[in-house]
């Protein structure tokens, strides 16, 4: 039951991805691939891929290929046909040098997918949080130290490297009110129970557990209806610039 709720929040970074490597080939990147659940979902069916996974770290149940930090790639120039950085550049100090470590490792034509919080931008509930209350809780519960808003995630990308083939949205409203009140009672508990000692956690009670996962599957129809209207996450696939 938790597992669903995960899942259904990363339904639509499995879509817009498997979008993405429509009519592609080759050898992939995954920047910061962490656990890689979203892309192993996506590259079911496509044995023809050859994934090549990378993080800073390498944890339990992580299964990574290449242990370094994705501002200065140990690959070679024009190694990969696609790169993915997924919920990656809202942690990391310097995103313009992961994104120009992209382009720099991807072919001619290479293209780029990129899942980015808005939370900079004024359509999202964080933003007001933060401009009104102060409340910063992405920043102290899950490390977002950068929020950013569509006009800057655009110009990271166009001025290192890419330009933009399309973007679509996820996570509207709907979502937006749930993980505020989720945020809002992660919060609230002792800092000793903020870090989960195995598996997938949601320290809320089994009957609000299977509420959540119906009210998923709202957020996951209001945000394909709404796919091409500003959300809280942008989901853009660009082209590398001619050299």
């Amino acid at each position: 039951m938790l597992r669903k709720a995960f899942s259904l929040a990363r339904w639509h970074h499995v879509r817009w991805l498997k979008q993405a490597l429509k009519g592609t080939s080759g050898k992939l990147l995954d920047i910061g691939a962490g656990k890689g659940e979203t892309v192993r979902e996506a590259l079911k069916t496509r044995g023809d891929l050859k994934l090549v996974t990378m993080d800073v770290e390498r944890k339990k149940d992580w299964q990574i290929d290449v242990i370094a930090d994705g501002r200065d790639l140990p690959m070679k120039d024009k190694e990969f046909d696609g790169v993915m950085i997924l919920d990656v550049l809202e942690h990391v100090k310097g995103p313009e040098k992961v994104v120009r470590e992209a382009a720099r490792v991807l072919k001619k034509q290479g293209w780029l997918h990129v899942v980015v919080p808005l939370e900079g931008s004024w359509w999202v509930i964080d933003w007001w949080l933060k401009k009104i209350k102060k409340i910063d809780w992405k920043e102290k519960i899950i490390g977002h130290i950068n929020h950013f808003n569509l006009k800057e995630v655009k110009q990271l990308l166009e001025e290192n490297g890419f330009k933009i083939k399309w973007v679509r949205y996820s996570h509207h409203w709907g979502y937006q009110l749930a993980t505020l009140i989720y945020f809002k009672y992660l919060d609230s508990l002792p800092k000793k129970e903020l870090k989960p000692k195995k598996g997938f956690w949601l320290p809320v009670p089994w009957m609000v557990r299977v509420g959540v996962v119906l009210f998923g599957w709202l957020t996951v129809l209001e945000s394909l209806v709404l796919s091409r209207i500003p959300g809280g996450e942008a989901h853009i696939t660009a082209k590398k610039k001619e050299d």
